[in-house]
Parts: C-alpha cells; sequence; structure tokens
C-alpha cells in the first residue's frame, strides 16, 4: 500500500461527520415559520453554522489526490479508472434506497429498472447525492485542470484563486443586498465548485504560513454566521439561507481555513504511530459512510429496527434537542461507518458500496 497522507485521512474522517451533522439537523431549518419557542431552530442553526464546511473540505481533499502530476495518465484510462470506483458503489446504494422506500416496489418489473435508470439520469434521489453528480463533473475536467494546476505561472494561480474568490461570493451579495442577479452567474456553477477542487491542491503542494491568530476567524466566522442568519430569518418569520450558503464570505474562508489547519498541524507528532493504520482504515471507509448514512438516518428516524432516535426523543425518552442531536450524530457516524466495515469484508462486496 502507497505511504497515506495523513492529515487527508483524518479530514475525511472529520469532513464526513460534519456531513451527516448538517444532515441529522438540517430538517429543523426548512420550517416555512419560526414558532414562538425557537430553541429546536437555534440548535439546528447552530450545527449548520459550525459543519457547513463539511463538503467543500471533502471536495479539496479530492483536489489534492487528482490534481497531482503522476495522475496525468491517458484520459480514457483515468476516466475509466475513476468513474467504476464511483458509479458502482452510487447505483448500488440507489437501489437499496430504493428498496427501502415506503412505497411497494416491484423489482421483477422492468418498468421498475428504467424508472431508476430515469431518476438517476434526472437526479431525482436523495438528497445528498447532489455531491456525487459534482464529484462526476469534477473528475470530468480533472485531465484540463491538472495541465493547469501543474503547469501555470505563479501569478496565474494567484489570478485564478482572487478569481474565484470574488465570483463566488459577489454575485450572491448583489442579489442580496442589491436585488440584481448578474448575467453571468448562471454560468459559474461548475467553476464555483472547482476553485476548492483546485484550492485543495495549491494548498497541499505550495508552503504557506499563517500566523495562528488567523485560525480564530473560524469561530469568529461561525458566530457571525449564526447571528446574521438569526436577525435575517426572524426579520421575514422563516429561515434566511444567504449565510449559510456554502459560497457565503464567511463559509468559504472557513473551508479553506479549516484545510489548512489540519494540514498544518504535526499530527505525527501527536499521534502514536499504532494509530495510524486504523485512521486510514476508517477514512477508506469514507465514501460508503457517505452514501450511506442518509439511510441510516431516515431508519433510527422511523424506527424500522425498533430504535427510534429524533431530535427530541432518544429510546423512548424525551430530551433537549442538544442532546438529542449528540446523540444521533455519534450514532449514525457509527452505524455508517460500523455497517460499511462490515461490508469491506465480505468478498466481491467492498467494490460494490465503497
Amino acid at each position: 500500500m502507497k505511504e497515506r497522507i495523513v492529515y487527508l485521512d483524518i479530514l475525511r474522517i472529520v469532513a464526513i461527520v460534519a456531513i451527516i451533522s448538517l444532515h441529522v439537523s438540517g430538517g429543523y431549518l426548512s420550517f416555512l415559520s419560526l414558532p414562538n419557542d425557537y430553541n429546536w431552530w437555534k440548535y439546528s442553526l447552530l450545527i449548520d453554522v459550525m459543519a457547513k464546511w463539511g463538503s467543500a473540505v471533502f471536495l479539496m481533499i479530492s483536489g489534492v489526490l487528482m490534481l497531482a502530476p503522476h495522475k496525468s495518465q491517458p484520459i480514457g484510462h483515468f476516466l475509466k479508472h475513476r468513474f467504476v470506483r464511483i458509479i458502482i458503489p452510487f447505483v448500488v446504494w440507489v437501489f437499496i434506497y430504493k428498496l427501502v422506500q415506503p412505497a411497494d416496489v416491484d423489482f421483477f418489473s422492468f418498468k421498475t429498472y428504467t424508472g431508476i435508470l430515469q431518476d438517476i439520469v434526472t437526479g431525482n434521489l436523495p438528497y445528498h447525492m447532489w455531491f456525487v453528480y459534482m464529484i462526476f463533473a469534477m473528475y470530468l475536467i480533472t485531465p484540463v485542470v491538472s495541465v493547469f494546476m501543474n503547469n501555470a505561472p505563479e501569478s496565474v494561480l494567484k489570478y485564478y484563486f482572487v478569481f474565484w474568490f470574488v465570483s463566488s461570493v459577489f454575485p450572491q451579495f448583489c442579489k442580496y443586498y442589491c436585488d440584481m442577479s448578474l448575467g453571468i452567474e448562471p454560468y459559474l456553477t461548475l467553476h464555483l465548485y472547482a476553485g476548492f477542487y483546485m484550492l485543495g491542491y495549491y494548498l497541499h503542494t505550495h508552503t504557506i504560513q499563517l500566523p495562528k491568530a488567523v485560525y480564530l476567524l473560524i469561530p469568529l466566522g461561525m458566530t457571525v454566521n449564526f447571528y446574521l442568519t438569526k436577525e435575517a430569518s426572524f426579520s421575514i418569520e422563516k429561515t434566511d439561507f444567504f449565510y449559510l450558503s456554502r459560497f457565503s464570505v464567511w463559509n468559504v474562508l472557513n473551508a479553506v481555513l479549516i484545510f489548512h489547519a489540519f494540514l498544518r498541524i504535526p499530527w505525527k507528532k501527536y499521534f502514536s504511530p499504532n494509530i495510524f493504520p486504523y485512521i486510514t482504515t476508517i477514512s477508506m471507509l469514507s465514501y460508503g459512510a457517505f452514501l450511506s448514512h442518509v439511510l441510516i438516518i431516515w431508519v433510527f428516524d422511523k424506527g424500522l429496527v425498533g430504535i427510534k432516535l429524533i431530535g427530541y426523543n432518544i429510546f423512548g425518552t424525551p430530551v433537549e434537542l442538544y442532546t438529542g442531536f449528540a446523540v444521533i450524530i455519534v450514532v449514525v457516524s457509527i452505524v455508517s461507518f460500523g455497517l460499511c466495515y462490515v461490508l469491506s469484508k465480505i468478498p466481491y462486496v467492498r467494490k460494490m458500496v465503497m
């Protein structure tokens, strides 16, 4: 096995837990009106601002691994290898999600399979699967981006990242504060996610020293997002998602700074070498945990295995929502990774589910 990059393995695990946290609590932000007793909404908002960086950082990790010079292999070989590895587990989990849906599914009917195929093509799938489609898009442009990242002058790379940051933040600012849409905005979507993809590789390959005080912007950004969202939401009596966007200025900065912080921490100094094989094992289960965790949340929410976990009711006992969220996040994380670990030990199954 080739040498692992320790900070990426640790960051991948933490990012998946952050994504799970968002999906455990996110539904509580979707109500169209805020009740008088808003504690449940407040706790959900707190988790959102603390964990919003997860998917952006996961994309930065992919950039580190995909854009290295040794990845500059024949395009057909690269795409075949990456897509097979991603698509097979994706399709398998789509069928699993369809199987456990309340509606009757006849798996002996040709119409069922054409319907599932149509859902895959159109994206009519569980909400977290959007990330897989975005990764597909990143892989399609990787052969081009890899050449750019490894051959462009430093001045061009810096120009691009300044342009990416401005184009990520400014159109939303104009729309929210000036009620004005920019004509170019619809054409920036893929570029915006590609910026995280490319920035991860850039930070990994360039030594950038930042004062330790800069990392204080992480909790500051989370605090600012919390209070700005709370005030904006109360003014319209429903959740205002502007500051919760992955491309709000504070969420972009938080993702970049969290990635950089994990990059600079001397992990081998703080952990025994005996720990790293376990970290590697858990990290390699991350894609499977991502694909499966929404199913685990749904199973516990419906009590399908005799255990019912809701934010305000754990094992049949009413609890404060902050306690409920913490328990569910821990349980779903453990079960998601644990399920994938068990499946990875079954011959021929590993490549099909993760």
